[in-house]
């Protein structure tokens, strides 16, 4: 994606992400082909009623890594966890932050972070298929627990940081937290095309259905300029690719007061306050 990078719509579900390139290395594919990878599923999907003009639902704060040549074998990084405010996760609201790991030829992708929905913050896994179908969350659908680390469902302390990956050893997708294994998806569920990443997400997104106010926080509620806002770091490849960087392209607009701000090569702050 040449520089200026655009912003992209996501028609599906009427998201205007801002935008992030990388730039450029020696072993980068280039960005003028980089995609976007699938938005989070991880709420429900409301349908927009009928005369609906507002609310898409997904509000974002994005990042990109660079394209790749040749894939990776994972990706890492650290994220402050927190408990947004005003969010209704009776009502289907919930609001996270999260990193995700992608395959340019077909858009399957997996997900790991922390997500908001009631009581206490709790660790989440996702994933999809290049078809977009049989897909789920946590346990359940493909996610196999094996390990000393922590498992997806697990409430998280907020005001804490935690470290998260995926990487890819043998014929599995194992998700690693702080540093230890918790559990692996089989190469199977993508009939065993996926096997590395070319091209990774992280973000913080907070979902409200059509029609409800926005007054769920991303984050910790602050805006991305405030040195105290939420944070991802030391986000970096694992087993090849080049330095992993992380570049901010013109916001066209800020949606709902969820701003993103680069902080470094491989790391930035993001969130914001509902408009409650």
């Amino acid at each position: 994606m040449p520089a200026p990078a655009r912003c992209t719509l996501l028609a599906a579900t009427g998201l205007l992400v801002a935008c992030l390139v990388a730039l450029p290395g020696p072993a980068s594919a280039g960005d003028a082909d980089a995609p976007v990878l699938p938005p989070s599923t991880t709420a429900p999907h409301a349908r927009a009623a009928d005369g609906d003009r507002g609310n898409p639902g997904y509000h974002y704060a994005a990042a990109h890594t660079q394209t790749l040549a040749t894939q990776a074998a994972g990706l890492r990084a650290t994220l402050s966890v927190h408990r947004p405010r005003e969010v209704r996760g009776g009502r289907g609201q919930h609001s996270l932050g999260q990193i995700a790991v992608g395959q340019r030829a077909d858009g399957s992708y997996l997900e790991a972070g922390w997500r908001q929905y009631s009581g206490k913050p709790r660790l989440f896994v996702y994933w999809r298929p290049a078809d977009g179908r049989d897909t789920c969350y946590d346990v359940g659908c493909g996610f196999r627990p094996k390990g000393s680390g922590l498992r997806p469902g697990t409430r998280l302390q907020p005001g804490t940081q935690i470290s998260l990956a995926f990487q890819h050893i043998g014929n599995k997708w194992w998700l690693k937290v702080d540093g230890a294994r918790s559990g692996f998806y089989p190469d199977r569920l993508w009939k065993g095309r996926f096997t590395g990443t070319d091209f990774a997400q992280l973000y913080g997104e907070v979902y409200t259905a059509p029609r409800q106010r926005i007054c769920a926080d991303m984050g910790n509620g602050l805006r991305a300029a405030n040195p105290g806002a939420a944070y991802m770091k030391d986000v970096r490849w694992l087993g090849g690719g080049p330095a992993l960087r992380l570049r901010r392209a013109p916001t066209v607009v800020e949606v709902h007061k969820y701003t993103y701000a680069q902080t470094g090569r491989n790391s930035f702050r993001y969130g914001g306050p509902g408009e409650c």
